[in-house]
């Protein structure tokens, strides 16, 4: 892979992706000898790189240093046009000085003879710039970021890495550090060939960032997005194979968020998985919950939550009547208890602090096989109950893959 190629890869990660690839960049500086180590520990969306070496007295240290990584994320434009940069970031001031406050918690306890020196941290902040001079770094970035760390008391140089810094002075690191990334990570990038050839195609979302946009595009990049290297008809089949197999539920939130823009449609340009409600003075239950899967619509420029219940019977008969199990109804209130914390403010601005914009969520209930019963009592029994929330069986969704890519395969019969 040549330079830039490495460069359009990078530039095209959004927030979550590119936090992800710079720990695995300062994760390969990560090593442990007998005369001294570097670790690279996980905080938040931040890490910390402990260097340190080790003295002749059993125990103790000659030196230790703490530095920071902060993925940084604003319209460069924004940044170099703003006086305050604090007043653009609130979530970064306030992040630096709780690590500020630590860094003082921490000196309180340092105790020299076994500790060691404590020397200065580097505070580096990391971005996805990529082209600017490096006058522009000195005389307006760096600055920037300097003021910031002296208007909240944080001792520590600033330093800022691009993407332009990481190949041009570490270019074998950078590129090792993006094959390992793409090898874990498993949420926002997909790999795939068209044909007989591989594509890297950009595509724009509606106020990824809100604070500002890059005056050249007018909107930030977000994800790398290529046509899957499997053929629609093996993704089917597969998939089929999952649902035959009676597959576990995290298995199956694993292969639809691989595939989700085959099994749900193209409409959908961005998934999120794993979220946390953290609201448990908002449950009905006073819990945290996670939802499934969240999907960004593209045409309705909103989100909607999909619940994945494995298969399973759905209906059972009361006096002639067919009605739904109990897991089914369970399932519904699930889906009705997390409508309900999504609608709050506060909950909305902590997703909106996030990157996920999201107005009123349409509600999907993805769940069982198809009841053997009269399509005029399946129909009757959908409408009777979802009221805004739509329930798709698992046969929906492979009689719809059928239709959208004119695959012509044996029907499926998963009630077997």
């Amino acid at each position: 892979m040549d330079k830039e190629l490495l460069r359009q890869l990078l530039l095209c990660l959004n927030k979550k992706a590119f936090s992800r690839f710079i720990y695995e960049l300062w994760d390969l500086n990560t090593y442990s000898t007998d005369k001294g180590f570097k670790k690279v520990r996980v905080r938040n969306n931040y890490f910390e790189q402990h260097l340190a070496k080790w003295s002749e007295t059993p125990s103790a240290y000659d030196f230790q240093a703490y530095d920071l990584i902060v993925p940084f994320f604003m319209p460069l434009e924004l940044l170099l046009k703003t006086q305050d940069i604090s007043f653009i970031e609130p979530t970064l001031r306030n992040s630096l000085k709780r690590y500020s406050k630590k860094i003082d918690d921490r000196k309180g306890s340092w105790f020299f003879p076994v500790d060691g020196q404590y020397i200065e941290s580097n505070i580096a902040f990391v971005t996805n710039f990529s082209g600017i001079d490096k006058d522009t770094y000195v005389d307006q970035i760096i600055p920037k970021f300097q003021k910031l760390l002296e208007e909240i008391n944080l001792d520590g140089i600033a330093h800022v890495g691009s993407i332009d810094s990481f190949l041009e002075l570490e270019f074998d690191k950078t590129l090792m550090a993006f094959k390992n990334f793409m090898l874990k990570y498993d949420n926002e990038v997909s790999i795939s060939a068209n044909e007989d050839k591989v594509s890297i195609d950009k595509f724009y979302s509606d106020k990824y960032i809100t604070k500002g946009t890059s005056k050249k595009s007018n909107s930030p990049y977000e994800s790398i997005y290529i046509t899957p290297s499997y053929s629609k008809s093996e993704i089917l089949l597969e998939f089929e194979n999952l649902i035959n197999s009676r597959a576990s539920e995290n298995t199956l939130e694993r292969f639809l968020t691989q595939y989700y823009k085959e099994i749900f449609g193209e409409r959908y340009d961005r998934i999120e998985t794993q979220l946390w409600l953290r609201f448990p003075e908002l449950d009905i239950a006073g819990s945290n919950r996670r939802i499934d899967l969240f999907l960004r619509n593209a045409v309705d420029r909103d989100w909607e939550l999909f619940e994945l219940k494995k298969s399973q019977k759905l209906t059972r008969t009361y006096r002639d009547v067919p009605t739904f199990t109990n897991e089914i109804f369970h399932a519904i209130q699930q889906i009705r208890n997390y409508e309900n914390i999504l609608k709050q403010e506060k909950v909305k601005q902590k997703f909106y602090e996030e990157g996920i914009e999201y107005y009123y969520p349409e509600l999907r209930l993805v769940i069982g096989n198809r009841p053997d019963i009269s399509t005029e009592q399946w129909r009757w029994l959908k409408t009777t109950n979802e009221n805004k929330l739509k329930i798709i069986t698992f046969e929906d969704l492979i009689s719809e893959m059928r239709m959208r890519y004119n695959i012509h395969t044996k029907p499926i019969n998963i009630n077997e």
